[in-house]
Parts: structure tokens; sequence; C-alpha cells
């Protein structure tokens, strides 16, 4: 699991966005600064549910992923 330190002190538990499959996967929203990881048109929050932790914290495999362009590296 990734490191837990939000340089505050805090414990918030971050991904890494380096490894994380959302960088790579077409379905990922992607905004000004690369891509949005928590949300993504797989998962809606409704009627399919959320994203996964384990796809979030700890670069687990999703198993909504579609193969897409690198979306750190259209910024």
């Amino acid at each position: 699991m990734n490191e837990r330190d939000d340089g505050f002190g805090l414990g918030i538990q971050r991904c890494d966005p380096e490894k994380i499959a959302c960088r790579t996967c077409e379905n990922a929203l992607k905004n000004d600064n690369g891509y949005t990881k928590a949300v993504c048109y797989a998962y809606d929050g409704v009627n399919t549910g959320v994203k996964p932790d384990t796809v979030y914290f700890e670069n687990a495999k999703c198993e909504k992923y579609s193969e897409g362009a690198d979306l750190m590296a259209q910024k």
C-alpha cells in the first residue's frame, strides 16, 4: 500500500499516479492537469457503483479497464 503522508501529518492515503491503471484507461475523466482518478465513465457512483479502493489506493487491476492513451502524457 502507498505511503500515508500528505505533508501535513494527517496520514491521508493517496494513490501513485505513476502506477494507477486510470492513467491509461479510456474511461478516465480528463481535466486540465491530466486525469481525474476518483471518478470515471465506468463508475458513476449510482448505477455502476464507485471505483474500488483497491484500484485507487493499491494499484490493483480494474475490471472495467479499457486501454487508452496515457492521459498524463497529454498534459
